[in-house]
């Protein structure tokens, strides 16, 4: 009885073309008619990547495989089927399970429960998957120096925007009815009526559709209307599959560039229309008001505090930090509200005493010694790396030869999630190389900024913004300001304030 066998191949976006269906299936056809299998049915999926089971012709031969219509599936390697181990091992034994052999030209697949089989199959799913990782890295770390730069990376430009030369430019037409929808909310018109009038305005979306009140919402949450370039601040895909919610980002991973773009809207109509959208537009000031928003979080929820003006019935009240996480989330949080004036003079002291009133010569000392650390670790790490990848290179080679061994595919695991953390590291431990004499300028130089601006308070919170990391208010009252290394930029290392004497404070 001659084997009924359905045939499969797919090709990505990133080093195929669709020459690669055609070079697959002939090596494939080849091997059926030597082998005396019948091919009853083809199926191939094109810039489909393969860390992704969600492709069409993939899921239909599953479904009929699963359903008795092939004895064999026949591809021309694990890689073709799937660059995910999950998803391979799964597969291989749903069909063996099933009774359907998986067949391939080029690699020896065989039956899920069969010690060696599974052993070759987990190990080449594996090495797909590690390459799919490296090459991800390696094209995120080409977009990231783009980005850098301003330029666009892809996607679907803001309404408003065009892209010549890869640059953003300002669409004459569509920057107008923005200026229009972002102009009205400032002043308090509802969104059925701005809706309304960027219709007759001539709105028509990017697919041809009327505006919508999602879309308004959208829009006037988006600040690159005010010439801000973001770049990587939502994870929509995490490998190949939709989020379905996408999900923000660490600030460290975002790119924002002030001024990168060409702005459509002015700052002032910006922070209007995100108070407005906020809810407590009667109840807020502008933000220069509030110099440590966006710095202070709720120790209960962790959500970040705003500012607010609390106004009594009888006209007066005053300025307060409180946790926005109750009315923006609905979450239950009972955390206290901070009068902005404890709180704002709490971390001018915490900064001054730190920088100016603290030993010198001593910290600089301190820099130093963590920084020499930090760039003998970094160069280990980046060796560790090397080495791991020469190791994956040798398996690799040893596999090609039909060299197999116990404790092979664990091996390989142990070396994946080692470079996943060695890589990570990597990421936190970048640093410059500053002599002690570049060290002890720039803290000098920043000590005297500090002693300049001691009653500039405008000018005295925008220079402290830039050495506090977080201000944490607890529930008991206690407020604690961490405070970064300012030249160790990317040290996880950091000063508490309630770890310098006489600086822990209850409200």
């Amino acid at each position: 009885m001659i084997d009924r066998c359905a045939i499969y191949a797919r090709y990505s976006t990133d080093l195929q073309t669709d020459n690669s269906i055609a070079y697959q299936f002939n090596a494939i056809r080849n091997y059926c008619k030597n082998n005396g299998l019948l091919i009853v049915d083809e199926f191939y999926d094109e810039a489909m990547s393969g860390t992704n089971i969600d492709r069409p012709d993939f899921l239909k031969m599953r479904e009929k495989a699963l359903k008795g219509f092939y004895d064999a599936i026949v591809i021309y390697d694990i890689t073709r089927l799937s660059r995910n181990v999950g998803d391979w091992m799964q597969f291989h034994q749903q069909m063996t399970d099933a009774g359907v052999k998986i067949l391939s030209p080029t690699q020896q697949v065989g039956s899920f429960y069969n010690p060696s089989d599974f052993l070759m199959g987990g190990i080449n799913a594996l090495i797909g998957e590690h390459f799919v990782l490296v090459t991800r890295e390696k094209s995120m770390a080409g977009l990231k120096e783009t980005a850098k730069k301003g330029k666009f990376n892809g996607g679907m430009p803001p309404y408003g925007y065009d892209i010549k030369n890869g640059k953003y430019v300002i669409n004459q037409f569509e920057s107008n009815i923005v200026k229009k929808i972002f102009e009205m909310y400032a002043a308090g018109e509802y969104y059925s009526k701005i809706v309304k009038t960027a219709n007759e305005m001539g709105y028509t979306g990017r697919k041809g559709a009327k505006l919508s009140q999602s879309q308004i919402n959208s829009m006037l949450s988006n600040e690159r209307y005010t010439g801000t370039y973001i770049w990587n601040q939502y994870q929509h895909h995490k490998m190949s599959r939709k989020i379905p919610t996408p999900k923000k980002k660490e600030e460290s991973e975002i790119i924002k560039i002030d001024n990168g773009i060409p702005a459509i809207i002015s700052n002032d109509i910006w922070t209007v229309c995100q108070q407005r959208l906020s809810g407590r537009m009667a109840k807020f000031a502008s933000n220069k008001d509030y110099p440590l928003k966006g710095l202070i979080y709720c120790g209960e929820c962790g959500n970040a505090y705003r500012g607010e003006i609390n106004i009594n019935t009888r006209g007066y009240g005053g300025r307060y930090y409180r946790c926005g996480g109750k009315r923006d989330k609905k979450i239950a949080c009972n955390n206290i509200g901070v009068r902005a004036e404890v709180i704002e003079k709490f971390a001018k002291d915490a900064v001054y005493k730190q920088f100016v009133d603290s030993d010198y010569e001593k910290i600089v000392n301190s820099v130093f010694d963590k920084m020499s650390r930090i760039i003998t670790d970094t160069n280990k790490v980046k060796e560790e790396i090397k080495e791991i990848d020469g190791e994956f290179n040798n398996i690799t080679n040893a596999i090609s030869q039909g060299i197999i061994y116990d404790g092979l595919i664990d091996k390989v695991n142990l070396l994946k999630k080692k470079r996943l953390v060695l890589v990570e590291k990597l990421k936190q431990e970048k640093s410059s190389p500053f002599s002690k004499q570049a060290i002890k300028d720039k803290l000098l130089a920043l000590r005297n900024k500090f002693i300049e601006y001691r009653d500039d308070d405008d000018n005295y919170y925008i220079l402290a913004r830039n050495v506090i990391e977080k201000i944490i208010v607890q529930p008991t009252g206690l407020i604690f300001i961490y405070i970064k290394n300012v030249v160790l930029k990317h040290s996880e290392e950091r000063i508490r304030t309630a770890d310098l004497s006489g600086m822990n404070r209850t409200l």
